[in-house]
């Protein structure tokens, strides 16, 4: 991390209105330099509130909560309930680039702060809502909070061992919608670079939490009905035989053995045992039907070594296996320290402390950690000092004219994105880059297959696969001949950006490394994402989700604390939310190359995505000396705080109380009036210690009701509740439907099926519709006429000689 430098956002000034359902979104963007003031009323943002706390003792400017989603921001108190206030956050706005906040959908209005007021003053600002559950439809007045935004994802149903759900660590669902809302900001931000105007976007809680957590359950429930059976039944939790994990010497590995390669690379790894030669452990379903016995055969002899030597072993032999590390075992990793994630930073409460840094390494404007989040009302002198000497910010001309193009384009209309992806994270990065308007040109080769193809016996009938590449071309090159790597680099010269995320090396192998193609497009945005990033001893091992999920430390505190081991989710995480914050990291350093004409190389790793989402977890240790422990669907400031079972096979309800008032409406509801007055729970404190008990008397209420009817009966009276969802409640949920967060769409092969809707509300720069995912080489004849200049002979010849591929259409 590099002091005295800007960052790419540094030209702008961003108003923070959010709590703890926000906070990550403005993080962001003051991580990527630029000038976010939060605006706190005069008792304090409640996140102050929030453990842990620095020595534990509790204070508004001790919580590391606080202190780490709000680093590198100014901030200053202001009451907004009063006519003066009012007045100086007037003067704040026509000085703002962007407006970001996460009040219900009638709390501005009620202050005379509406937006088009606050729009009409400044017409070049952006204003971003964050909604739990969207500013219209049935559920608009539902109460959130990140366990029931999380159940209602469809990430959470997913993850645990079988007998139960468990709650992704951290808050999961408010910083995948802040990672979806940042996004909007800078994709609006790079529209008015052309327009010249603001605009007022919108995000909800409820439908971008699918998207960034775990998209593909619909569409693989889509895929998987057939009109002559029955439904499939529920989608069960089975991570444990999936993600295997075994234990070592020293701690615990996980192993993905899932082709038959894979399972015989193991088996060397582990010294050709007899008892693992039978042939019918290499059949993947036989290893999950026989997941006990297999288990106990491997892990005779995994415990006879230590996790750094089985992982050096399964590098050698080619099977991923990966520590399982604590959140000390990720700090003090080899990997970790030649990366330089954490750094020191200083403060006046906390002292010299390390700090989890950025999850990515920027060649031109490399962001980094100036400051931890701002004591109560640290920056008011200087921020409404400066307010009389600075005046209303001067218009940034439009790069359309004087006027601007105020056509209402797609905010990444012109822009050429060139796809080296594979699996999930640079896939998905890509399609929504396509649905913001880019032309994203996927190259892929039958020599060359996105893994995600080989999940079928037909390449173009793969449901994740189709769901992750709609919104591209496909262009079929073989990028194992010098011919077709000459091809792909006169492309990349005609890109703005490249996207890659193949293993360590690859790459440079095939010629289209960021070093080799910076001299044919100095100014290309180039953004290459491995499991473990560029540098360190992993930097070319294999690397699949859930394996980073491991070895970032974030796995071993996904569990419940009587678990056996931690075992995470179905879910490839942190894949999708990777793939959004490439997207931040693209839109970013467009937008900086759009005001300075400079491209460059960004590393990002995805280990450190997922570090970088439980950062108060790794201060809780660094600054406290606490090893984190597992609090499966506990929460620290509410209680009950869980998922409860209902009526039915595997249906759960999320619910979480947080006040006293809430309180007392919920035991009325759940008909236990006596336990407003029973001593053990009349405090927040009380309930957190008696956690259990509640736990019993709430679950066998809803057990005999259906999670859907919990659900409603709660919100009905304010109490933030929602079903653990699976993709047949997210098909039927109806306020997904009146946001039109499910979409059917027709593809050649796969027929017409349903995919998650990429959710931005951008009314002035809307998003293009999603289209469909291209057949295997579908648009090459296209690609080369359009753009290479080739003549249908010249094409020809190069198809002959298996440079070239289409569809064969």
């Amino acid at each position: 991390m590099m002091e005295g430098r800007g960052g790419a956002l540094s030209e702008y000034r961003i108003l923070d209105l959010t709590d703890s359902q926000g906070a990550y979104c403005t993080k962001l963007l003051a991580d990527l330099g630029a000038d976010v003031i939060k605006i706190e009323p005069p008792a304090g943002d409640p996140m102050r509130n929030i453990p842990p706390f620095v020595n534990d003792e509790p204070d508004p400017n001790k919580s590391l909560y606080f202190l780490y989603r709000n680093s590198n921001k100014r901030g200053v108190t202001l009451n907004l309930e009063t006519e003066k206030g009012k007045a100086t956050f007037r003067s704040l706005v026509k000085t703002a680039d962007v407006l970001v906040e996460n009040f219900p959908p009638d709390h501005m209005p009620a202050l005379d702060l509406d937006y088009p007021t606050l729009m009409a003053s400044n017409p070049r600002l952006i204003i971003a809502s964050m909604t739990e559950f969207g500013r219209s439809g049935p559920y608009r007045d539902y109460r959130g909070s990140n366990i029931v935004d999380c159940a209602l994802s469809g990430a959470m149903i997913s993850s645990g061992f079988a007998e139960r759900p468990c709650m992704l660590p951290g808050t999961p669902a408010y910083d995948a919608a802040s990672l979806v809302a940042a996004i909007s900001i800078l994709a609006a931000l790079y529209a008015r670079g052309r327009t010249g105007q603001g605009q007022h976007i919108d995000t909800s809680v409820h439908e971008t939490a699918r998207l960034a957590l775990y998209p593909w359950p619909v569409t693989l429930y889509s895929y998987s009905l057939n009109p002559d059976s029955e439904p499939p039944g529920p989608e069960p939790r089975v991570s444990a035989s999936l993600y295997p994990s075994f234990p070592c010497k020293d701690g615990l590995i996980r192993v993905l053995a899932m082709s038959p390669r894979q399972w015989k690379a193991l088996v060397r790894v582990l010294g050709s045992p007899e008892a693992l030669l039978k042939p019918e452990f290499e059949d993947f379903m036989y290893r999950i039907l026989n997941f006990d016995t297999v288990t106990a055969q491997v892990k005779e002899f995994t415990e006879e070594c230590s996790m750094a030597e089985l992982v050096e072993a399964g590098h050698r032999e080619g099977v991923p296996i990966v520590p399982i590390f604590s959140i000390p075992g990720f700090i003090d990793s080899d990997h970790t320290k030649a990366r330089r994630f954490f750094v020191e930073v200083e403060h006046p409460v906390t002292g010299k402390i390390c700090f989890p840094g950025p999850p990515y390494r920027w060649t031109e404007t490399p962001p980094h950690i100036k400051r931890l989040g701002p004591s109560l009302s640290e920056h008011n002198e200087e921020v409404f000092s400066g307010l009389v000497q600075e005046g209303p910010r001067a218009p940034e001309p439009a790069d359309g004219g004087e006027e601007g193009d105020k056509t209402g384009h797609a905010p990444l209309e012109g822009v050429r994105v060139l796809s080296l992806g594979t699996g999930a994270v640079i896939p998905d990065f890509g399609m929504i880059l396509g649905q913001l308007g880019a032309d994203v040109i996927k190259i892929e080769s039958s020599d060359n297959l996105d893994f995600m193809r080989t999940l079928s016996a037909d390449k173009n009938n793969v449901a994740g696969f189709n769901e992750a590449n709609r919104n591209k071309r496909s262009f079929g090159v073989n990028l194992k001949t010098e011919r077709g790597r000459e091809i792909a680099r006169r492309l990349i010269q005609m890109c703005d950006i490249v996207g890659e995320n193949f293993r360590g090396g690859v790459v440079k192998d095939l010629g289209v490394d960021y070093e080799t193609v910076r001299p044919l497009k100095p100014d290309i945005v180039y953004i290459s994402s491995q499991g473990f990033g560029r540098g360190g001893p992993y930097s070319d091992y294999q690397a699949y989700g859930p394996m980073l999920a491991a070895s970032s430390g974030f796995l071993s505190i996904w569990a419940h604390p009587d678990d056996p081991y931690p075992t995470g989710s179905n879910a490839p995480v942190p894949d999708h939310i990777a793939s959004k914050q490439a997207v931040v990291a693209a839109l970013a350093a467009l937008d900086y190359r759009r005001r300075t004409g400079k491209g460059q190389f960004i590393d990002m790793a995805q280990t450190e995505v997922a570090a970088n989402l439980i950062g108060e977890h790794y201060l809780d240790y660094l600054v406290n000396q606490h090893l984190p422990q597992p609090r499966g669907n506990r929460g620290p400031t509410a209680a009950p705080h869980g998922a409860y079972p209902c009526k039915g096979q595997d249906n759960w309800c999320a619910i979480s109380v947080s006040t006293d008032e809430e309180w007392r409406r919920f035991c009325k509801v759940i008909d236990h009036p006596e336990w407003i007055t029973d001593p053990r729970f009349t405090t927040l404190s009380g309930r957190l210690q008696n956690h259990d008990e509640l736990d019993q008397g709430i679950g066998e209420w809803t057990a005999d009701r259906d999670a859907q009817e919990v659900m409603d009966r709660l919100q009905g009276v304010g109490v933030p509740a929602g079903v653990v969802q699976r993709a047949q409640d997210t098909i039927v949920d109806p306020q997904l439907k009146w946001l039109g967060a499910i979409i059917e769409q027709d593809h050649p092969v796969g027929g017409r099926r349903m995919y998650p809707n990429v959710p931005f509300k951008m009314p002035a720069s809307p998003p293009r519709p999603s289209i469909r995912a291209p057949l295997l080489g579908e648009h090459t004849d296209e690609i080369c006429r359009e753009l290479l200049g080739m003549s249908d002979k010249e094409i020809t010849k190069l198809k002959e000689e298996g440079i070239l591929e289409d569809a064969g259409l």
